[in-house]
Formats: structure tokens, sequence, C-alpha cells
């Protein structure tokens, strides 16, 4: 299934995965100052 993915949808699927992990960094260094 995932090879069916375009271009388009692969680099949306992409983004998606580096704002959560952002978020997830965030929420770490926050927990970690409280």
């Amino acid at each position: 299934m995932a090879n069916q993915l375009n271009q388009k949808e692969r680099t949306l699927l992409q983004d998606q995965q580096k704002h959560e992990e952002v978020y997830i960094a965030k929420y770490k260094s926050y927990a970690q100052q409280s």
C-alpha cells in the first residue's frame, strides 16, 4: 500500500511526521522544566 502513494501524499506524510516529532520534542523539554 505504501508503494502506491504518489509524491504529493508521501511529502505530506513526511511533513506531518516532522511536525509530530517537533511537537513531541517540545513536549518532552516542557515536561522536564516543570
